[in-house]
C-alpha cells in the first residue's frame, strides 16, 4: 500500500470520528448554567430535633436560553423524602420543597434533578446532562431534645430539665432522660367552694337531727301546756309549794311535792315547759347550739391536754 493510500484511509477515519463526536455531543449536551446553586439547602426551622416536622427547601434556576423542565427529588439519610416536577422558562427560578419528620443521628441532606429536558420556544424537547444536577450534601446531626427547651441533648447539661445535671444523675445512677420530681409536695389549699361543700355535707345531717328534735320538743310543749291549762301563766310559780311545803304521803318516810286536784304539780310543769321553750329557741337559732358545742369541745380538749401533757405539773 502506497503512502498516498494510507493517508487517504487515515483522513477518512478522522472524518468519521469527528462526525460521531459531534453527533454524540448534540444528543447529550452538558449545560453549566442550569440546575442548582451549590449548597442551596435550607429548613423551615433551625435548629431542629428528632421527630420535628420540618420543610426542606431548595432553589432551581434556569440561566440558559432554553425552556427547562425535570423532576427534583429530596434525600435525607439515604432515603428519598419527596419528589416535585418543575418547569422553568429562560431566566426563571423556582423554590421547591419536601416535608420531613426528622430522624435522629447523622444525616446527609441534598436534592438532585432527574429527567432533565430542554427545548427552544416551539421546538422539540431534548434530554440533557446537567453539570449542577445535585446540590451539595449537607451533613447534619439531628439531636434529641428530651425536655423541649430548644437545646439538644448533646449540648444540654440537664436533658430532662429536673434541675439535676446529667453528670450528677449518672453518678447517682438515675436516668438523665427521666425527670425527677425535686419539688416538695405542696399542700393543696382547697377552693372556697370546696370548703363550703364540705362544711355543708357535715352540717346538713346535724341540722336534720336538730329539726327533728325541735318538732318533738314543740309537740311535747303543746302536750304539757294542755296539762297545765291554756290560761295558766308559765311564770306564776308558787315558791312556797316549790321549795318549802311538803306533803307526807301515806307511805312511811316518803314525801312529795304539793299537787293540784288533778294530781299534777303545776310548778314542775311550768319549769318543764320553760326548758322546752329554751330548747326550741336554741334550735331555731342554731348558732347557739353550735357555739355551745364548740365551747364544750374546747373544754374537753383542754381537760385532756392538761391530763396528758401537764400530768406532773
Amino acid at each position: 500500500m502506497t503512502d498516498i493510500s494510507k493517508t487517504r484511509i487515515f483522513f477518512v477515519f478522522f472524518l468519521i470520528f469527528l462526525f460521531l463526536s459531534q453527533t454524540g455531543y448534540a444528543q447529550t449536551k452538558i449545560l453549566k448554567n442550569i440546575g442548582f446553586i451549590q449548597d442551596n439547602i435550607w429548613y423551615s426551622k433551625d435548629p431542629f430535633f428528632e421527630d420535628d416536622k420540618i420543610r426542606i427547601y431548595t432553589t432551581v434556576f434556569n440561566g440558559s436560553q432554553y425552556d427547562f423542565k425535570g423532576t427534583l427529588e429530596f434525600w435525607a439519610g439515604g432515603k428519598s423524602i419527596g419528589k416535585s416536577s418543575f418547569s422553568l422558562i429562560s431566566g426563571a427560578f423556582q423554590v421547591l420543597w419536601a416535608d420531613w419528620v426528622a430522624e435522629g443521628g447523622n444525616k446527609k441532606i441534598y436534592a438532585n434533578i432527574t429527567e432533565a429536558k430542554i427545548s427552544l420556544a416551539g421546538g422539540t424537547e431534548e434530554t440533557v446532562v446537567l453539570e449542577n444536577s445535585k446540590t451539595g450534601e449537607i451533613e447534619v446531626f439531628v439531636d434529641l431534645d428530651t425536655d423541649k427547651d430548644g437545646v439538644g441533648n448533646k449540648t444540654d447539661i440537664d436533658d430532662d430539665n429536673d434541675k439535676i445535671s446529667d453528670v450528677v444523675e449518672q453518678k447517682q445512677g438515675t436516668d438523665p432522660l427521666v425527670k425527677i420530681d425535686t419539688e416538695a409536695k405542696k399542700t393543696t389549699i382547697p377552693e372556697p367552694k370546696e370548703v363550703a361543700e364540705s362544711v355543708n355535707n357535715t352540717i346538713t345531717p346535724i341540722n336534720d337531727f336538730l329539726d327533728e328534735q325541735k318538732e318533738k320538743a314543740i309537740a311535747k310543749k303543746e302536750e304539757l301546756q294542755k296539762r297545765l291549762g291554756e290560761e295558766e301563766s308559765l311564770f306564776e310559780f308558787d315558791f312556797g309549794d316549790l321549795f318549802g311545803k311538803k306533803e307526807v304521803s301515806s307511805e312511811i318516810g316518803a314525801t312529795k311535792l304539793p299537787q293540784d286536784d288533778s294530781g299534777e304539780n303545776k310548778n314542775l310543769l311550768r319549769l318543764y315547759i320553760l326548758a322546752l321553750s329554751a330548747l326550741i329557741f336554741s334550735i331555731e337559732y342554731k348558732v347557739i347550739i353550735y357555739l355551745f358545742g364548740i365551747y364544750l369541745i374546747y373544754r374537753i380538749l383542754k381537760f385532756f391536754v392538761k391530763k396528758v401533757f401537764f400530768r406532773g405539773a
